[in-house]
């Protein structure tokens, strides 16, 4: 899997996917570093050649957690 940093707030995500031909849906589930676990639903996923892009909004922000 391969990460493409759009901007802040969108990130497409790009996975292998050969002989994929039906339409497409995505749910992505994001784990932080501190342990924050979120299920993100994917704006858009589409195929690209031998490729699946998969588009989720989702800002590079921490889990709301400070550590000195």
């Amino acid at each position: 899997m391969e990460l493409v940093e759009n901007d802040y707030w969108w990130k497409t995500l790009v996975l292998d996917g050969p002989g994929v031909s039906a339409a497409l849906a995505a749910e992505v589930e994001v784990a932080q570093p501190q342990g924050f676990v979120q299920q993100v639903q994917a704006q858009a996923v589409e195929r690209v050649g031998d490729k699946v892009h998969v588009r989720i909004l989702y800002p590079l922000i921490d889990d709301g957690r400070y550590d000195p």
